[in-house]
């Protein structure tokens, strides 16, 4: 894809039990290893079908066209997928969900994407924008220190 050139992805996956976990970790992999900007096709859209080929043989490709049109930014479906999933969940995997978004927004290259997905976690949480930017600055310093990153020191030094 990158000697196309490719700018942006939109993936499609099944409508299953595995086709959501797998769209969350196909954004990951192109949020980490690559400039691609990934879009999701929500695979409840999909409804009844179980994946895009079946969709597109019962309603036509002018139909899967229009679901197309629905694509929301890949980071912010995860995150509203994960957030959702975990909401029934118990306090230990509510509180791992909300470390694998905090990552996704590390993972993210755009400021604007970043503020939406800051937004979806304070929406989830019913919590302030400035509460999920200190939770992020948190999850940011924990990554630093366990990939041996430090602060750098900053204004004048003399060595004596």
């Amino acid at each position: 894809m990158k000697l196309k050139r490719v700018k942006n992805v939109i993936i499609s996956l099944d409508n299953d039990e595995v086709g959501p976990g797998n769209t969350v970790a196909a954004i990951k992999l192109l949020l980490t290893e690559s400039d691609i900007t990934p879009f999701v096709l929500d695979p409840k859209l999909l409804s009844p079908s179980k994946d895009p080929d079946e969709y597109v043989r019962a309603n036509g490709l002018d139909a899967f066209k229009i679901l197309y049109d629905m694509a929301t930014l890949g980071s912010v479906w995860a995150s509203k997928y994960l957030l959702e999933k975990s909401s029934a969940a118990n306090p230990i995997d509510k509180k791992k969900a909300l470390d694998e978004v905090l990552k996704l927004v590390g993972l993210t290259k755009s400021p604007l994407e970043k503020e939406e997905i800051i937004s979806v976690i304070g929406k989830s949480l019913k919590c302030s924008k400035p509460a999920v930017k200190e939770l992020f600055k948190i999850e940011q310093d924990k990554m630093a220190k366990a990939q041996g990153i430090t602060e750098q020191p900053t204004g004048r030094f003399w060595t004596i």
